[in-house]
């Protein structure tokens, strides 16, 4: 897990979110749900296993208008096919 936490105010929040991978050959989309979004980061549920240091093109939509680039901090497997991660924003998105 990370050893720093974010420290701003997270909004607990289930919503739809839609991410690529950054400069990956595949164009696949993938679908993920938030389980908490702050300026900073996102912490998301998603079937996709992804490596720490992944960068990743986030879209939240209805809340931000254009993907925001995010690296994976951290990720824990829930259960088969199912993880739990953790990204840093490469900038505040609020």
């Amino acid at each position: 897990m990370l050893e720093e936490k974010r420290t701003q105010n997270r909004l607990q929040i289930d919503v739809n979110i839609f991410y690529k991978v950054s400069n990956h050959e595949s164009v696949a989309i993938n679908k993920a749900t938030t389980w908490d979004l702050s300026k900073s980061g996102i912490c998301f549920y998603t079937d996709t296993f992804h490596e720490k240091g992944t960068n990743l093109q986030v879209l939240l939509p209805h809340i931000l208008h254009s993907p925001k680039t995010c690296t994976i901090i951290w990720n824990s497997r829930i259960y088969e096919d199912n993880y739990k991660i953790g990204a840093h924003f490469l900038q505040d998105i609020f």
